[in-house]
């Protein structure tokens, strides 16, 4: 990609690499379609809206889906109703395992006494 320019008579610097030079592309593509501060912001929020929308589409769609296989299938798995609050309780002790192991910071302030 040395030596890219976007028709402006400006090449990107060869001394850039990795996302400086993607940067600089971008600006120069800015530059070619005369945009402005104001497009390049509403471009950037409609990206942000829809990339947040199908997030949470997705995520409400796991959330159905571990729903439908931890509450509705695991009965057949476990036998036992009652045993069923067993699944969540495992579940928060696997994620403090992580969080301690993984991500000590994690845990918030400790309190001293003096």
């Amino acid at each position: 990609m040395a030596g890219v320019s976007v028709e402006t008579g400006m090449p990107i610097p060869e001394h850039l690499t990795g996302s400086k030079r993607l940067k600089a592309l971008f600006f120069l593509v800015c530059l070619k379609l005369n945009l402005t501060v104001q497009h390049f912001l509403i471009a950037l929020a409609i990206v942000i809206g829809v990339g947040g929308g199908l997030s949470s589409i997705l995520f409400l769609e796991f959330l159905e889906l571990t729903q439908e296989v931890f509450l509705r299938q695991a009965r057949g798995w476990i036998g036992v109703v009652f045993l069923l609050p067993l699944i969540p309780a495992f579940g928060g002790l696997l994620s403090g395992w992580i969080s301690v192991t993984y991500a000590p910071e994690a845990r918030g302030a400790v309190c001293r006494r003096s």
